[in-house]
């Protein structure tokens, strides 16, 4: 009986994988060939990784805004949630398309509703901070408690800096 939840690309998106969490010399080289050939078969979450790798892993990978960008919307339109969150933060900073903070902000409105908390750290910092949009105290403690729920990294202290403003 052949596997249902197999996409095409899943066996060089494994080998990427393997490569990404190996210790040998010049694996992030080899896993970006493994998600390049997986991206190509269409594979959402190896799409995904050539965007990530193509932003981040510099020296290594020659840095690719663009490509990154594509690769983001292309996961994000598949329904990766990470995807949406990546392209939320180049829309929120200009990164690789025009500044955008209605559409950075309903992406990470998105994520959040998928459980994706750290987009709740975010959301509070864009309102706390007035990035895009004007400063909302209220806005920002409201999503700065969900990130304290979820027990995120310095959002208590966030939290004690938000209720002295």
């Amino acid at each position: 009986m052949a596997n249902l939840f197999k996409m095409d690309g899943e066996e060089e998106f494994l080998k990427g994988l393997e490569a990404l969490n190996s210790n040998e010399q010049l694996h992030l080289r080899k896993a970006f060939g493994e998600f390049s050939l997986a991206a190509e078969k269409g594979h959402k979450e190896a799409i995904f990784q050539v965007g990530y790798m193509s932003l981040f892993c510099s020296p290594e990978i020659q840095q690719d805004i663009l490509k990154a960008v594509d690769c983001f919307k292309s996961s994000a339109e598949a329904g990766l949630v990470i995807a949406k969150y990546y392209l939320a933060e180049c829309y929120i900073s200009g990164l690789g398309v025009e500044k955008n903070a209605k559409l950075a902000i309903e992406l990470f409105e998105e994520t959040l509703k998928c459980n994706y908390v750290w987009s709740a750290d975010r959301l509070s910092d864009i309102y706390r901070y007035g990035v895009g949009v004007p400063c909302n105290k209220l806005k920002a403690l409201e999503y700065n408690s969900y990130a304290r729920q979820a027990n995120l990294p310095y959002a208590e202290i966030k939290y004690l800096s938000l209720i002295q403003m």
